[in-house]
């Protein structure tokens, strides 16, 4: 019975840090997107600000 417990623990921890690195991964590649974003605009506007001078 102890047996049992410690692979049922031991499997429900392994689901938890994959589901706990799914989120971070979906997170952080949403977070690269903005921030990909944000530097093509800031370059842009930067290529702009200079043609005006």
């Amino acid at each position: 019975m102890g047996f049992v417990h410690v692979v049922w623990g031991g499997a429900s921890v392994v689901a938890i840090a994959v589901g706990w690195l799914l989120i971070a991964w979906r997170g952080g590649k949403h977070l690269n997107e903005r921030l990909t974003e944000q530097l093509s605009r800031s370059a842009a506007l930067e290529r702009e600000c200079t043609t005006l001078r």
